[in-house]
């Protein structure tokens, strides 16, 4: 059996870490044959991991906690729960158009697993463009903006009104979209990137 390959690893803060992994014995089809693994060191001047709520159109997430724990808050104020995922306990499934968003413990190390179905490489572009400055602190609001609008991910607003959210990440996103720069990946089935398609 051919173990995981880490194709790439990206730095995201002072402490976190971010690796894409594939498995070429399983089909490119599965959630399995590749995934991204956020590592957040535990550090006291550590940046500590905090994905505010958003919700996804057209891919599932599946979520596993391969160290520590981490805090994950699904659906929409006052109607939203909160689940403690530790290491060890199953993969949890948020599926598409749930309002999700996750946290580290501070002083905690940790590490969460992503996968998505359908599968691809779509996940590791989206990342890659996101933390392409290579740290959250250089990271504005329009890129943010302009990174969810190009890559399936919507802000979640209060109210939990999803047109609102589509809107709001599309107008937004595409005004953004003339203003940042970004750093635009494409990658194969096997986890190389496709010469002539990183930069933007």
């Amino acid at each position: 059996m051919t173990s995981p390959i880490e194709r790439h690893r990206i730095p995201v803060g002072k402490g976190v870490s971010m690796r894409f992994m594939f498995d070429t014995s399983t089909p490119p089809t599965s959630p399995g044959h590749n995934w991204a693994e956020m590592r957040y060191d535990g550090a006291p001047d550590s940046w500590v991991p905090e994905i505010g709520a958003h919700w996804h159109a057209h891919h599932d997430e599946h979520m596993e906690c391969l160290e520590g724990r981490a805090s994950f808050t699904l659906g929409s104020y006052p109607s939203s729960q909160t689940t403690i995922l530790s290491a060890g306990d199953p993969p949890l499934l948020i599926p598409r158009y749930t309002t999700h968003s996750f946290k580290f413990f501070k002083g905690e190390a940790a590490t969460l697993k992503e996968s998505a179905s359908p599968a691809g490489t779509y996940k590791q572009e989206f990342f890659e463009d996101l933390f392409y400055t290579g740290s959250v602190e250089k990271l504005g609001f329009l890129q943010v903006v302009r990174v969810f609008h190009d890559g399936d991910a919507f802000i979640a607003l209060p109210g939990g009104i999803g047109v609102l959210d589509r809107a709001f990440t599309y107008v937004v996103g595409w005004l953004a979209s003339w203003l940042v720069q970004g750093k635009m990946v494409k990658i194969d089935g096997e986890g190389n990137y496709v010469e002539g398609a990183k930069d933007k």
